[in-house]
């Protein structure tokens, strides 16, 4: 199997519970990437990957979050807290719930610093005073940034960068870090393929997670209308993006709002049909040529 291989893991909150299910697969086949990228909770689910976790541990992992997502009611604002909370800039929710969570994963995981990870790794968020696309990496002599309006940060804890990267606009409110106001890295690259080629990789694999929007979805709470909002604006930047990737792979995961807590098993589980789906593909793609086994053995 190939060894040049890089995966951009996408954003999608609760959806992106089907990526472990490939990650699944490239143990199977005994293939570790040479790089990792991912946005939002894609971004979640590529550190977990770049710390050497298993894909059955990362999803316990993502499971046992949002159980305590639900017990601790991150994700639920109150009145009073709309009304005299003025600490939280550009959101609803303090992003700093959701930091302080992520912090204590990656404490008991022992992992501190981004540069610790075992897989160079790149994560994406937006300074929104300026638009900057803003990399977290791991590996920094192994990266040649390429793009314009782009920085380029490495002395970061490995907590912020996922917190930053997964700080979802309107609902939580940005992370500030130096003199940027962080948000979700989805708002200018929710699938971040460029990134796994300027860290060499030769071959890059892209996992999204688009479906047909279902027009049957209730839209009445907030939290709803805030998913189909993002998910409408959302859709042709990451095309532009994916489409760079040498593979896709799509996993079109259907749920009522992207914050769903209750999908976890099901949409696990549709990766793992989409995977059955496009197993030849998948070798194909996986499989070296003669050449390249030659490159190796010398």
């Amino acid at each position: 199997m190939r060894k040049d291989i890089g995966i951009a893991f996408s954003g999608g909150g609760i959806k992106t519970l089907c990526q472990p299910a490939l990650i699944s697969y490239l143990e199977d086949h005994k293939i570790r990437p040479v790089a990792l990228s991912g946005t939002s909770a894609g971004a979640m689910i590529a550190a977990l990957m770049a710390m050497g976790l298993s894909s059955e541990a990362i999803f316990e992992e993502i499971k046992g979050a949002l159980v305590e997502i639900e017990q601790r009611k991150i994700l639920r604002i109150s009145g009073r807290e709309l009304l005299f909370n003025k600490k939280v800039k550009h959101g609803f929710i303090d992003g700093h719930r959701m930091g302080t969570l992520v912090q204590e994963i990656c404490d008991r995981l022992g992992f501190h610093h981004l540069s610790e990870v075992k897989i160079p790794l790149a994560l994406t968020a937006v300074d929104l005073y300026t638009g900057t696309l803003v990399v977290f990496v791991s590996h920094p002599h192994l990266y040649n940034n390429t793009h314009r309006r782009t920085e380029v940060i490495s002395d970061i804890s490995l907590a912020q960068a996922i917190t930053a990267s997964m700080s979802f606009p309107m609902v939580f409110g940005s992370i500030e870090f130096e003199d940027y106001a962080l948000i979700d890295g989805g708002v200018r690259m929710n699938t971040p393929v460029p990134m796994l080629k300027d860290y060499g990789a030769k071959k890059t694999l892209a996992i999204t997670m688009r479906g047909p929007i279902d027009s049957d979805i209730p839209l009445n709470k907030s939290l709803e209308v805030i998913s189909r909002v993002y998910d409408l604006l959302s859709r042709e930047a990451e095309y532009r993006h994916s489409s760079k990737a040498d593979y896709v792979f799509n996993v079109p995961v259907i749920v009522d709002n992207i914050f769903d807590l209750q999908a976890a098993d099901k949409i696990y589980n549709q990766g793992l049909d989409q995977i059955e789906k496009e197993k030849a593909d998948l070798e194909a793609f996986f499989k070296r040529n003669w050449w390249q086994s030659m490159k190796e053995l010398l």
